[in-house]
C-alpha cells in the first residue's frame, strides 16, 4: 500500500488543504476535549508553511507541516488515519519534510514528538532534547527533538 501513496505539496486553499485542516482537528485536537472554532481559522504558520500531504485515491491520508527560517524548521501538526498507522506513511512524510529542509539549506529541524512516537523519530535522526512537557493545545506529554542538518 505505501507504494501506491502519492506525497504533494498542498496549496492553502486548496480542497486538499480545506480536509486537512479538518482531519488535523478530528485527529490532533478532539480527542483531547478541543472546540472546532479553535481550529476553523488558519493559525500564524499555515500561511507560510509547507503543507505535505499523503495522497491515497484521490484522498488525504496523512499530513505533516514544515515551517521556519533558513536556519531552523518545525515540523508539526503530523498525522496519518487510524487504518493506515504503521504502513509507512508517516516515514514518508518524514523524509519529504527533512528533503525540503535540506534543499532549503536549513541548518536544523526541530519538532515535538508524543512520547509514544519518540523512537519513531530517532530513525530519521532526531535527538531529543531537555524534560517532557504537556501541551497547551492537546493536553499530552511531548518531547522536543532537533535534528542537525548541517
Amino acid at each position: 500500500m505505501p507504494d501506491e501513496i502519492e506525497i504533494v505539496h498542498i496549496k492553502v486553499g486548496s480542497e486538499y488543504y480545506k480536509r486537512i485542516k479538518q482531519l488535523r482537528f478530528e485527529i490532533l485536537f478532539k480527542p483531547f476535549g478541543a472546540e472546532i472554532s479553535e481550529f476553523k481559522k488558519d493559525d500564524e504558520l499555515d500561511l507560510e508553511s509547507y503543507h505535505i500531504g499523503a495522497i491515497l485515491n484521490d484522498e488525504v491520508v496523512g499530513y505533516c507541516r514544515l515551517s521556519g527560517d533558513k536556519k531552523d524548521m518545525h515540523i508539526s501538526r503530523v498525522f496519518v488515519v487510524g487504518k493506515l498507522e504503521k504502513k509507512g506513511i508517516g516515514s514518508k512524510l518524514i523524509c519529504e519534510a527533512l528533503q525540503v529542509s535540506k534543499i532549503n539549506s536549513v541548518r536544523q529541524v526541530n519538532l515535538n514528538s508524543r512520547i509514544e512516537a519518540v523512537k519513531f523519530y530517532e530513525r530519521f535522526g532526531f535527538v531529543a532534547v531537555g524534560n517532557s512537557f504537556i501541551s497547551e493545545f492537546s493536553g499530552v506529554e511531548l518531547m522536543r527533538m532537533i535534528n542537525v542538518l548541517i
